[in-house]
């Protein structure tokens, strides 16, 4: 009987097996651990993506960082987008709008008929706001019972001064504008305004004022509009290709908007939804600079006094609303016309224009009328900047 002999390979075999098994022990809790950190590191970031094509907010995370997270998507190209991301980028623009020419249009329909027509072409040049410049054609055209209203102005403001023409106006008690028709004239408004005793704010004033507001309504946009919002097929507007998004607030966020513009009004939500029975928002943002071209905004106005029910659409009025940018950030020439009428003061202006029979004279050196016109003028003059400035503000 022959004795078992054992072959050394055997052992040797056996060695390797262990040595390999040791090594495949030690590397395991490296890969765990890299599977940990990468799972720990992905997850967080894809819970973000995930919320921010959702539109809805994290739990505990804050706002700040899901904003950035729908900018940063917003900016990389050629990758899908929601409607907030594209208007979070929006708000977040640091470009300012420094000089443009600008189309307003504001239209008012009533029992399907036009009753009448606002419209401005502009140019604005506010690189420095304590120094801005604007040029203005006004033309309107409005129907009162059986008479047309036409209106055709002309302005121009360097700075403070201001240069106007009037082309064609409606009729105003006590003013006859037969005499300054077709002519230029130019006026400082600080010193105008001194002379009667009035002032107005700055455009940085009005500008800070509206950014605040602007910043109010984003808020308000991320937690009610955000995911009610549609994209529609891009367009091309002034030149740029655009996402055109629409939304259609509801009569809850139409309350809110309102009572945040106008905090001291304090607006009840029955009296908004009885008073515009209908309200959409159609704007136009640049695919490349994230500024807003266009925008478009369509009311139905009701009877705020009257309920739903007994509520016809006879009695309604369709207002529209409607701007449009070109020639952003370009070199715009704004100058003053030559040949204009210096006057001194509102004063100056209103013996051109008033009418002898209805001045009751002046009342500590200033005429009760000329003081009335300037402070109405100045009134519409600013009211002419803050428009103008919308499109700055909103981006």
């Amino acid at each position: 009987m022959n004795p078992v002999q054992i072959s050394p390979n055997i052992k040797i075999n056996n060695s390797q097996v262990e040595d390999s098994k040791l090594k495949k022990r030690s590397y395991t809790p490296i890969i765990v651990g890299l599977t940990l950190i990468f799972i720990l590191l992905i997850m967080p970031t894809a819970s973000l993506v995930a919320a921010s094509y959702l539109s809805v907010n994290i739990p505990l995370v804050p706002k700040s960082l899901q904003r950035e997270v729908d900018i940063t998507i917003a900016s990389i190209p050629w990758i899908p987008k929601t409607p907030k991301q594209i208007l979070t980028r929006v708000f977040d623009n640091k470009n300012r709008i420094q000089t443009s020419k600008e189309t307003f249009l504001l239209g008012i329909k009533g029992n399907g008929q036009d009753l009448g027509t606002l419209k401005i072409n502009s140019q604005l040049d506010v690189k420095d706001l304590s120094k801005p410049s604007l040029s203005a054609d006004i033309l309107g055209e409005y129907a009162i019972g059986q008479q047309n209203l036409r209106l055709n102005l002309s302005l121009t403001e360097i700075n403070k001064d201001c240069y106007f023409k009037v082309n064609e106006i409606p009729a105003i008690p006590s003013f006859d504008f037969s005499k300054i028709k077709g002519k230029w004239f130019a006026i400082n408004l600080d010193n105008a305004g001194q002379s009667i005793g009035a002032s107005s704010r700055s455009d940085s004033d009005i500008y800070s004022d509206m950014s605040g507001k602007m910043s109010e309504l984003a808020t308000i946009f991320d937690t009610d509009l955000a995911r009610k919002i549609k994209e529609l097929p891009a367009e091309k507007i002034s030149g740029e290709d655009s996402f055109h998004l629409q939304v259609s607030p509801d009569s809850e966020t139409m309350t809110k908007i309102f009572n945040t513009i106008y905090p001291e009004s304090k607006f009840p939500e029955n009296e908004v939804r009885n008073t515009f029975k209908e309200v959409k928002v159609d704007l136009w943002v640049t695919k490349n600079k994230f500024l807003i071209y266009k925008t478009e905004i369509l009311t139905k106005l009701g009877d705020s006094t009257s309920s739903q029910s007994n509520m016809s659409a006879s009695n309604e009025l369709e207002v529209t609303f409607s701007y449009q940018l070109s020639e952003v950030n370009k070199n715009l020439k704004i100058e003053a016309p030559q040949g204009a009428t210096k006057l001194k003061s509102f004063l100056d202006l209103a013996s051109l224009i008033e009418t002898r029979e209805s001045n009751p004279g002046p009342v500590l050196g200033v005429s009760t009328q000329a003081s009335s016109f300037g402070s109405d003028t100045l009134y519409y003059e600013r009211l002419l900047h803050v428009l103008t400035l919308l499109p700055s503000v909103v981006k």
